[in-house]
């Protein structure tokens, strides 16, 4: 609010499984026993166990801990199990999601019923350039520094306060450990993407991977220092989207750019098979 006599208390999503977590231990993770209590009440008889762990876990993974997310999750359950309701949220991914995570609770503001609108109302509350900004972010892989932002922004030089702007309406979160990169939430990612038309789809991509071409000029002196293998792989999934992206756009010379410097790290770091 801005008010004086304020105080923020940042609440940070709720736990989750990482990737192969044994079956036994997954109800002590508070997304997995949120979603888990919550799909009881629309399927009363159902069940933690082998079948359906997998998917639960997918599920709490992509609505990234968040209450409201699992909460609209679960009410899916009503319609369909959670093994198909997993597959539906990937088929969907980076869709208009009214169709899937919605609830029917009437006493609940309408912004609270589909996650879709959840995120469209904090959206609707940017300005313009930090609208930009945020549809422009969707095309990054993991996490990423302000340089990289602001290579994607209409104002470079505005990205740090734009940047802190889009943490303050909790659309893009610092890294916990590394204040200086920031990421999006899965769902906030794929919102983003789904907002950008075709032309600004692509004008953001080309400058994405343009941006990490020219990135990794200093490999050609530094790419046996250790420390600077470090940074580079801090943003190795971006320079992986970028190349893809690339070789998908037909750039021969953009992906050679990419490909023939990162065959340096890779075999350095012995990813010959990449």
């Amino acid at each position: 609010l801005d008010v004086y006599g304020e105080h923020e208390y940042p609440l940070p999503a709720m736990s989750l499984p990482p990737p192969g977590a044994p079956l036994d231990g997954l109800l002590g993770y508070e997304a997995v026993e949120l979603f888990a209590d919550r799909a009881r009440q629309h399927q009363p008889d159902f069940t933690l166990d082998e079948t359906t762990a997998g998917a639960v876990m997918e599920i709490c993974r992509r609505m990234g801990g968040l209450p409201l997310a699992l909460e609209l999750a679960a009410a899916g359950t009503r319609r369909m199990g959670v093994v198909e309701l997993a597959g539906a949220l990937r088929e969907a991914s980076g869709q208009d999601w009214h169709a899937l995570l919605h609830t029917t609770a009437r006493d609940l503001p309408p912004r609270q019923r589909t996650l879709f609108d959840a995120v469209a109302w904090s959206y609707s509350l940017l300005s313009p350039d930090e609208q930009t900004v945020l549809r422009r972010l969707g095309v990054f892989a993991g996490h990423f520094d302000a340089a990289a932002a602001a290579a994607l922004a209409p104002e470079p030089a505005a990205i740090g306060s734009i940047l802190a702007r889009l943490v303050d309406h909790n659309l893009v979160a610092p890294e916990s450990r590394r204040p200086e990169r920031w990421r999006l939430l899965e769902m906030i990612r794929e919102f983003a993407v789904a907002q950008m038309g075709a032309a600004e789809l692509q004008g953001a991509r080309l400058a994405h991977a343009r941006h990490f071409a020219l990135r990794q000029s200093d490999w050609q002196s530094d790419w046996l220092d250790r420390a600077y293998l470090d940074q580079i792989e801090d943003d190795l999934d971006n320079f992986r989207a970028a190349l893809r992206y690339a070789i998908a756009a037909g750039s021969a010379a953009l992906a050679h750019q990419l490909g023939a410097a990162m065959g340096r790290f890779w075999e350095r770091r012995g990813l010959i098979q990449e």
